[in-house]
């Protein structure tokens, strides 16, 4: 990505950065790309010490709470089961 420098004194924001979709987001500090791996590793081995091995392993940075950080909760439907029964055979 270029950074582009702003000369005027008048101006509030002295630098600005260009944006590549499909390569960064505004306000991050990581990559598009670099998010990718690192889900992939957090769903693969649950976020825990083994991922952070791993990611020290691929040379990317994340600890094992980054990683738990991108995983995802489970969708809970809006309407759950009141009632749950067991059924006996005989």
């Amino acid at each position: 990505m270029r950074r582009f420098f702003c000369d005027r004194s008048s101006c509030r924001r002295k630098t600005f950065v260009e944006q590549v979709s499909g390569l960064s987001e505004r306000y991050q500090r990581s990559s598009i790309g670099s998010k990718q791996w690192l889900h992939a590793v957090a769903v693969e081995l649950g976020g825990c010490r083994a991922g952070e091995r791993l990611c020290r392993q691929l040379r990317l940075s994340a600890g094992h709470s980054k990683l738990l950080e991108l995983l995802e909760a489970p969708v809970v439907p809006g309407r759950s089961p009141r009632v749950l029964g067991v059924a006996r055979h005989t």
